[in-house]
C-alpha cells in the first residue's frame, strides 16, 4: 500500500506538469455550459451572459427536429398505426403523425409531421394517454450534462480519493476489490479512446437518434465515440468531452505510470452516447438505460454484457416522467444500480429529472472540506433535499484548480484533439465517485441487488464534517460522504452472511408502493379483490380462511372474545365476530401490541399474508409493497384512486381505497407531518426491547391515528380491531418491518432478540392453501430466513450507539404566567389546547447535556410515564422542548392507538394499563440549554397529525382527561 501511495503522489506530479490546455467552468444555466471569464479559451464567450431566458428558443432553432412522443401500450397488440393515431391527435391539434417507430414490443415513438410548441406537444401526449389501451404517453425532452467546467490548469493531487476528511477512502478498498469483471455503463457524450482509459473500455453504442444533434452525420450505430458536443448557439462553442471525464473518474487505468487513478481501476466502462450537440433526447436516454441493463431495444443489437451500474451525470429541470420511471424500473428489475447526478441548480433536487425518479441513487456534490459544493455564482451549486441519497466529492474549481476533480479529457476545442487531463466541478463529477464504489461492491458481493447496494453505500457513508458555511446534513445531502473502504468491508460481510457464492442466494425484494410497475400494481389489486370476494365463503372453508375479513380478524376484531362491541366513528360496515371452529380459535385476535412480540409477530403475520396474497392473485412473484411516509408523506395514489381499469378493460372500484380515512389524505390534498412519520427516535434505541417499544409508538401508532378523522379509535386504521380491514394497513406495517430491518443492520447479530423463551414461542397462521401452520418465532426471525429483502431499504434513518443510562427526575420550579399549573411528579393533566410545563435542569446536569450532542454514543431522553385518557382525545400531541425566548425543538409525538383501543381480557397484547413514551432530546437540549440559568419547558400541542396543521387550533375532547404520572430525564453517557 505504501508503494501504491508513492506511485499516486508521483502520478500527481506528472499530471500537474502536463496540464497545458486552458480549463473550463460552467454554471447551471439551463443545465448547459457557460464559459468562465477567467479561462483564456473562454473569454470570447462572455457575450453569452444574461441570455438564459432566450436559450430554449435558440436551441430549438439551432437543432431543428420533428417533435416526438413516447407511448407505452398496455399490451403489445395495442400498438396503433399512424392513421388510427391521427384520429386521436386531431382532437387536440392540426399536426399529424408522420410515422411510428417501435422501441420494444409495447413501446413506440410517435413522430409528428411539423413543429409544435412545448405546450401543444404536452396536450397531444395527454390526449393519447387517455386512450384505454395506453399506459403512458410522454413528450420528448432535451437533457443537458450536469457539469461545471474548470478555470485553471494546475492540479497536483487527487484529494477526492486520498483526503481523510473529504475524500472517499478508495485506495484502502483496493485490497479487497478493484471492480474486476464489473461493467459500468456511462450514459453521456460518448468516449474518446484516451490512453489512460483504453484498457478498460468495452463496446458501447451511440443512441443519439437525431442527425441534426449527433454531429457524426448518422443516427444510432455501434460507435459511441465522442465527436464533440459543442453547441452552435453558444457565443464561443466548445466541446466538453464530458463522458471521457466521467469515465476516467470511475475506471482510469491505474498503476501504469501516467495520468490518474480510477476509483474502480479494473472495472470495464461501457460508453453509451446519449448527449450530442446542445444536449440529448430523454427518449434516447431512456432507451440507453434499458439497453444498458440488458433489455431489448428495437433496431439495436442485443447487449450481451449488461451493466451492473449505470451512471447518469446529466439531467434537466422538471418532473420524472413515465418513460424515465419505466426505464429505471426496468433497469433495477434486471439488477442494475442507477446512479444520477443531483443537479447543479443550488436547489431542491425534487425539481430535477432524472435525479427525482424513484429508485435512483441521487448524488450531491461536496467540496474539499466536505461542505455542500458551490460552483461560483448565484443559482450555481450542488442540489440538495430529501431525494438525495448520499454525497461525494464534486469539486470547486472556481476557488482553485486544486479543489476540482481531475480526470481524463481531450484538448480539442470543438473536434477531437489530443489526450489531456483537466479538473472539472459539478454533481456530474460526484456521481461517478459513487458509481465507482458501487462497482467495488459488485465485485465483492456478486449477488447483491441494486437496493442493497444503496443500503451498503448509505450505511457506511462518512458523517459530514462540521463547517462554517454550506453545511451538509442528512436532510440536505443524504446519509453522508461515500466511503469506499467501509462500503467494501460491509459488502464483504454481507456476502459472507448471504453465502453469495451459492446459486439462488439473491433474495426477493419488497419495494415501495410508488415503485411498483403497472403489472405489479395490477397483481396487488387483483389479489386483494380476490381475498375480498372470499369473505362470503363458508366459515370452515379454505377460501374463508384466506379471505380479507379472516385475515383482519387474525390481527384483531370486534366481538366478546377480542375487542368488545363495535364502537368509533367510521365503523358502519364493520362486523362483530365470535370464533366458531378450531382454526378461528387458534388464529384470531392474536396480534401483539404493547408486548415484546410486536415486531416478531407482525413479521410472521406479513410473511404468511404475502403467501396468501400471491395465491389469490395468481402471481407468485408478488411482494408486499411498503409506504415510506418519511420520504413521501402523501397517501400513495394507488390507495387514493376511486377506480382503475382492470385487465379486461373494465373500469372497476379500486379495492385499495376505503372511505374511512381523513378526507385530505384520500383526496391528495394532505400529507402526514414529519413528526408523525419520523423513525429517528426509535433508530437510536440500543436494544431490541427499547426499539420494539419506541417504533410501536412512533411512527407506528402515530401514523395509525393520523390516517383517520377524529384520530384514534375512529375509522378503520384508528382502532386495533378494525385496522387490518384497510389495505393501507399492510403497506404501513410492511414499512415498520422495513424500518426494523434498517435498525438491525446496525448490528444484526447483537440486536436480534435472543431470549430463548421469546425464540421458542409459537404462533399459528393460515398458509397459502388455507391450511393452518404453527411456527416458532426463532425460525422466522431474520429476512435471510424468510427469503426476502427490501428495495430502497437504504433510505434508513441513522442509528446511534448507546450506553448505560443514568436517570434524573425533572422538578417543576413553580407555575409561570403562561404555563399550566402541573406537578410533574404526580398525576398531571394536559389542557385541551397547548400545555406548557416549565422544568428545572440543574447546572451540573446542564453541562452534561451540553456535551452529549458532541460525544459519540451519548444521548439524553425524556421518559413520560403513566400516560392515560378516560376517552379518545380526538387528537395527537406534538411534544416540544422550548426555551425562554419561545424557540421550540420537536422531540416526539403522543398517540392513543393502544391505550384507547377496545380491549378484552383474553388479549394479552392489549392488556389494560397506562403507557410510557420515550423522547430523544439530545439535540434539542444541546440547542436550547445555552446557559446555566435558562429554564426549558415541555410543550404539548394538540395536532391532527397532518403537515401544516399542528397550529390549526386543534383541541382535545374535554372529557378525555389526558394525564401522565411523571417525566424523567435520562442521560446516557
Amino acid at each position: 500500500m505504501r508503494a501504491l501511495l508513492r506511485f499516486m503522489t508521483h502520478k500527481h506530479v506528472i499530471v500537474a506538469a502536463s496540464l497545458g490546455c486552458a480549463p473550463f467552468l460552467v454554471t447551471n444555466s439551463a443545465e448547459g455550459f457557460e464559459p468562465n471569464l477567467n479561462s483564456p479559451r473562454a473569454r470570447a464567450a462572455a457575450q453569452a451572459a444574461g441570455q438564459a431566458e432566450t436559450r430554449a428558443a435558440a436551441e430549438a432553432q439551432a437543432v431543428a427536429v420533428l417533435p416526438r412522443i413516447r407511448v407505452k401500450y398496455r399490451t403489445s397488440a395495442a400498438n396503433e398505426a399512424a392513421p388510427a393515431l391521427n384520429e386521436t391527435v386531431a382532437r387536440t391539434s392540426d399536426a399529424r403523425v408522420q410515422r411510428t417507430v417501435p422501441v420494444t414490443e409495447a413501446i413506440s415513438t410517435i413522430v409528428l409531421d411539423r413543429a409544435v410548441s412545448t405546450e401543444e406537444l404536452a396536450r397531444i401526449a395527454s390526449t393519447i394517454a387517455q386512450s384505454p389501451n395506453v399506459e403512458y404517453a410522454v413528450p420528448e425532452k432535451i437533457e443537458r450534462a450536469q457539469q461545471e467546467l474548470p478555470d485553471d490548469t494546475r492540479f497536483n493531487e487527487q484529494w477526492d480519493l486520498l483526503d481523510r476528511a473529504a475524500g472517499i477512502h478508495a485506495i484502502p478498498a483496493w485490497a479487497n476489490s478493484t471492480g474486476k469483471d464489473v461493467v459500468v455503463a456511462v450514459l453521456d457524450t460518448g468516449i474518446r479512446k484516451h490512453a489512460d482509459l483504453l484498457a478498460n473500455l468495452i463496446d458501447g453504442y451511440d443512441f443519439v437518434t437525431d442527425t441534426s444533434r449527433s454531429n457524426d452525420t448518422d443516427g444510432r450505430d455501434g460507435d459511441p465515440s465522442d465527436p464533440g458536443d459543442w453547441c452552435p448557439i453558444d457565443a464561443n462553442p466548445m466541446s466538453s468531452w464530458h463522458g471521457t471525464h466521467v469515465a476516467g473518474t470511475i475506471a482510469a487505468v491505474t498503476n501504469n505510470h501516467e495520468g490518474i487513478a480510477g476509483i474502480a481501476p479494473d472495472t470495464k466502462i461501457m460508453p453509451l452516447r446519449v448527449l450530442g450537440q446542445c444536449g440529448g433526447s430523454s427518449f434516447d436516454i431512456a432507451d440507453a438505460i434499458r439497453w444498458a441493463a440488458g433489455a431489448p431495444i428495437a433496431g439495436v443489437p442485443q447487449n450481451t454484457r449488461p451493466a451492473q451500474v449505470i451512471n447518469l451525470s446529466l439531467g434537466g429541470p422538471g418532473d420524472c416522467d413515465a418513460d424515465y420511471a419505466d426505464a429505471i424500473l426496468e433497469a433495477r428489475r434486471r439488477g442494475a444500480a442507477v446512479v444520477v447526478a443531483a443537479g447543479n441548480g443550488d436547489a431542491d433536487s425534487s425539481g430535477f429529472r432524472p435525479a427525482n425518479c424513484e429508485g435512483v441513487i441521487s448524488v450531491a456534490a461536496t467540496n474539499r472540506i466536505g461542505a455542500r459544493a458551490s460552483f461560483g455564482g448565484p443559482g450555481s451549486g450542488s442540489n440538495f433535499g430529501r431525494l438525495v441519497k448520499l454525497a461525494a466529492p464534486g469539486g470547486e474549481t472556481f476557488v482553485s484548480l486544486s479543489n476540482g476533480i481531475l480526470s481524463t479529457l481531450n484538448d480539442g476545442v470543438r473536434g477531437p484533439g489530443n489526450d489531456s487531463y483537466e479538473a472539472y466541478q459539478g454533481t456530474s463529477m460526484a456521481a461517478p465517485h459513487v458509481a465507482g464504489v458501487a462497482a467495488l461492491i459488485y465485485q465483492t458481493y456478486p449477488n447483491v441487488g441494486a437496493d442493497e447496494v444503496l443500503a451498503i453505500l448509505q450505511s457506511t457513508s462518512k458523517p459530514f464534517p462540521s463547517v462554517t458555511t454550506r453545511q451538509c446534513d442528512t436532510s440536505l445531502c443524504g446519509s453522508g460522504i461515500v466511503n469506499g473502504e467501509a462500503a467494501v468491508s460491509e459488502a464483504k460481510r454481507r456476502a459472507r452472511v448471504a453465502g453469495s457464492d451459492q446459486p439462488g442466494a439473491v433474495l426477493a425484494q419488497r419495494k415501495s408502493i410508488n415503485a411498483l410497475s403497472a403489472k405489479e400494481l395490477m397483481s396487488l389489486r387483483r389479489g386483494i379483490a380476490q381475498m375480498m370476494s372470499w369473505n362470503d365463503s363458508p366459515r370452515d372453508s379454505a377460501e374463508f380462511r384466506r379471505s380479507w375479513v379472516y385475515w383482519a380478524n387474525m390481527h384483531a376484531h370486534f366481538g366478546p372474545q377480542c375487542g368488545g362491541p363495535v364502537q368509533g366513528a367510521g365503523m358502519a360496515d364493520v362486523q362483530s365476530f365470535t370464533a366458531e371452529n378450531p382454526a378461528e380459535n387458534e388464529t384470531w385476535c392474536r396480534c401483539e401490541h404493547g408486548s415484546e412480540y410486536f415486531l416478531t409477530w407482525h413479521r410472521m403475520y406479513l410473511w404468511y399474508f404475502e403467501r396468501v396474497l400471491q395465491a389469490a392473485s395468481g402471481d407468485t412473484s408478488l411482494r408486499l409493497p411498503y409506504w415510506d411516509y418519511a420520504s413521501d408523506p402523501m397517501l400513495p395514489a394507488a390507495y387514493r384512486d376511486a377506480t382503475y381499469v382492470d385487465e379486461a378493460g373494465n373500469t372497476v372500484a379500486n379495492p385499495l381505497r376505503v372511505g374511512a380515512r381523513r378526507a385530505a389524505l384520500n383526496d391528495g390534498t394532505g400529507a402526514l407531518s414529519p413528526n408523525v412519520s419520523s423513525a429517528s427516535a426509535a433508530m437510536s434505541s440500543p436494544t431490541y426491547d427499547s426499539f420494539n417499544s419506541s417504533i410501536e409508538q412512533t411512527p407506528h401508532g402515530a401514523v395509525h391515528c393520523s390516517l383517520v378523522e377524529g384520530s384514534c379509535p375512529n375509522g378503520l386504521m384508528g382502532a386495533v380491531p378494525s385496522s387490518a380491514l384497510d389495505p393501507i394497513f399492510y403497506a404501513h406495517h410492511t414499512n415498520i418491518d422495513r424500518l426494523y430491518d434498517c435498525w438491525l443492520k446496525g448490528d444484526e447479530e447483537s440486536r436480534l432478540p435472543n431470549d430463548q423463551t421469546h425464540l421458542d414461542n409459537e404462533f399459528t397462521f393460515v398458509d397459502s392453501d388455507g391450511s393452518t401452520a404453527k411456527r416458532r418465532v426463532g425460525d422466522m426471525l431474520s429476512l435471510s430466513q424468510l427469503g426476502y429483502s427490501y428495495a430502497s431499504g437504504a433510505d434508513c434513518p441513522a442509528t446511534v450507539a448507546l450506553a448505560a443510562a443514568e436517570r434524573i427526575t425533572l422538578a417543576q420550579s413553580g407555575p409561570a404566567a403562561n404555563a399550566a399549573d402541573i406537578e410533574l411528579v404526580g398525576p398531571t393533566q394536559l389542557q385541551r389546547g397547548v400545555t406548557t410545563v416549565k422544568v428545572e435542569l440543574p447546572s451540573a446536569q446542564r453541562e452534561r447535556v451540553a456535551s452529549a450532542e458532541a460525544t459519540p454514543g451519548s444521548r439524553a431522553v425524556i421518559v413520560l410515564e403513566g400516560l392515560q385518557a378516560d376517552t379518545s382525545p380526538g387528537v395527537l400531541y406534538n411534544v416540544y422542548l422550548s426555551d425562554e425566548s419561545g424557540r421550540r425543538e420537536p422531540i416526539g409525538v403522543i398517540n392513543f392507538f393502544n391505550i384507547t383501543a377496545p380491549r378484552a381480557d383474553s388479549h394479552r397484547a392489549h392488556a389494560e394499563g397506562a403507557e410510557s413514551f420515550t423522547f430523544d432530546v439530545t439535540k434539542a437540549l444541546h440547542l436550547l440549554t445555552t446557559n446555566a440559568t435558562a429554564r426549558p419547558s415541555l410543550v404539548f400541542e394538540p395536532t391532527t397529525g397532518l403537515a401544516d396543521q399542528s397550529n390549526s387550533g386543534a383541541t382535545a375532547n374535554p372529557q378525555a382527561n389526558v394525564r401522565f404520572a411523571s417525566a424523567r430525564l435520562v442521560l446516557e453517557p
